[in-house]
């Protein structure tokens, strides 16, 4: 892992569909709820679950894919999704309504993010181009800073929704500069690694549970594998 898209934070978030009358945890009891399995909205709903004294034989939960779960609210067969956008803010605009799950969910341990991963194999061979690639991104979090409304024009575009639409969206993510990914909250320097190693390893022992994978290493194998050795040469 080379480096850090964003803090997901509340852009993938629980959604409630207006006529459920969901106003409190309590009020999920008999519901039916759709997230991808294995997902990181699985992760989080589960998280919410846990953290609300709820069980699964009181909240039905189903595994759906992000087009599944727009047309199941179109049908009226759901009454929540935890799920991210575009399907996120598409089931907003057809009847639904965030309902803030994540600033408690981060406290609690279960923070989620986008990353970025590499092949070791072709960072020894191609390092340089590695680098361009963080500088790539950098270049695009500047027009986010500089110019939020033609990035999120150009967001909308490839999304397929509206640039307000997007701009939504996009404020709710914490996209974290490049030089602060380094710091000790996140991925650390080269042979200190940040506690971005810990949220890793939660993933995994979820991933455990769930059955996708068959065991979880050590909290120390996540943390060799956070390499700022191409973050730090991209900000020098």
């Amino acid at each position: 892992m080379i480096g850090l898209v964003d803090n997901i934070g509340p852009a993938e978030e629980m959604t409630v569909r207006n006529a459920a009358n969901i106003r409190s945890p309590a009020d999920f009891k008999g519901k039916t709820v759709a997230t991808p399995f294995g997902s990181t909205s699985h992760y989080r709903l589960l998280g919410f679950l846990k953290t609300n004294g709820l069980s699964q034989r009181e909240v039905r939960v189903l595994d759906m894919k992000p087009a599944a779960i727009q047309a199941a609210w179109a049908k009226g067969e759901i009454d929540a999704a935890y799920v991210w956008a575009p399907a996120k803010s598409k089931i907003i605009e057809a009847g639904g309504t965030a309902f803030v799950t994540w600033d408690k969910l981060d406290k609690a341990g279960y923070a989620i993010a986008d990353t970025i991963v590499v092949h070791n194999d072709f960072a020894k061979a191609h390092p340089a181009s590695v680098v361009g690639f963080l500088k790539a991104y950098g270049k695009a979090l500047g027009l986010w800073r500089s110019n939020p409304e033609e990035a999120a024009r150009l967001v909308a575009q490839q999304a397929g929704v509206s640039p307000e639409t997007a701009m939504a969206e996009m404020k709710a993510y914490d996209f974290v500069d490049l030089s602060a990914q380094t710091g000790e909250a996140w991925l650390g320097t080269p042979g200190k690694p940040g506690k971005f190693a810990e949220v890793l390893k939660g993933t995994a022992d979820f991933l455990v549970e769930q059955r996708s994978l068959r065991s979880a290493p050590p909290v120390g194998t996540f943390g060799k594998a956070l390499n700022t050795q191409f973050l730090q040469q991209a900000t020098a």
